[in-house]
């Protein structure tokens, strides 16, 4: 999230305070019989989100890991001729073969909820699960594109925070075809895998898109000190993949 997150830091700050209970791991790999009982306190200071700086990095700088425009992935030109489901199909199935990405596809509908409650509530906290343990990450939406970063990085110094995954949404067919084709690219393979990929980017889709989910993102957001770590924590273990709305498979 270096780039994103240092530019975003350039602007005026309005910290919030997150009051999140129970659970919220304080070091990599903590593990649940370590939780006290009592409310956990983290104080994050969060920067006033912006768009993301799409100009070239400078040397050393981090470069983002995904093409930009969907035309830099597919032959748009016969892509677009594809039906929704032949299109959902090429798309999830080219991804599956990569080393480091994932890919998945949603409505226009579910969409427009994710990206308008993104903006909105442009951060949330995503628990990754090791063993009996787990460790955070931090996810701030920015732009047609979420940003994850190791949570622990973020509060020692937000400019230098590492990305470890970058979700793009690309949405040149959601018009025509009436969907979105969303993409998560492993930026840390060291710490994350595939499968972690494959499980954020339903996670991520969830909260954002599905009203009983999102009210935890709203929490985190605008209600920090009722959010409640251990319910979110539950409820993001009981998502295995993302169920899109049944308007995708009538467009």
């Amino acid at each position: 999230m270096l780039r994103a997150l240092a530019s975003s830091l350039r602007l005026a700050k309005r910290p919030i305070e997150l009051a999140v209970r129970r659970g919220v791991a304080v070091s990599l790999y903590r593990t649940r019989g370590a939780q006290t009982t009592s409310a956990t306190k983290l104080r994050v200071s969060l920067p006033q989100p912006r768009f993301l700086n799409t100009a070239a990095p400078a040397a050393g700088g981090f470069s983002y890991p995904a093409p930009r425009s969907l035309d830099a992935v597919v032959n748009m030109e016969l892509f677009a001729k594809e039906s929704p489901e032949s299109i959902t199909k090429i798309w999830t199935e080219f991804h599956a073969a990569s080393t480091s990405s994932m890919a998945s596809v949603v409505s226009r509908e579910d969409y427009k909820k994710m990206s308008q409650r993104g903006v909105a509530t442009p951060f949330f906290v995503i628990p990754v699960q090791r063993g009996e343990g787990f460790f955070s990450l931090l996810a701030q939406y920015q732009g047609n594109s979420w940003l994850l970063t190791y949570l622990e990085d973020f509060k020692r110094d937000p400019s230098t925070a590492q990305p470890y995954l970058c979700i793009t949404a690309y949405t040149e067919l959601e018009l025509s075809k009436g969907l979105v084709l969303l993409r998560a690219d492993v930026c840390a393979l060291a710490t994350l895998n595939k499968e972690d990929a494959a499980k954020i980017l339903a996670q991520i889709s969830t909260f954002y898109a599905d009203d009983a989910h999102y009210k935890y993102v709203f929490s985190f957001n605008k209600t920090p000190r009722e959010f409640n770590f251990d319910e979110a924590h539950k409820a993001a273990n009981a998502i295995t993949k993302y169920e899109s709305s049944p308007s995708l498979a009538n467009n």
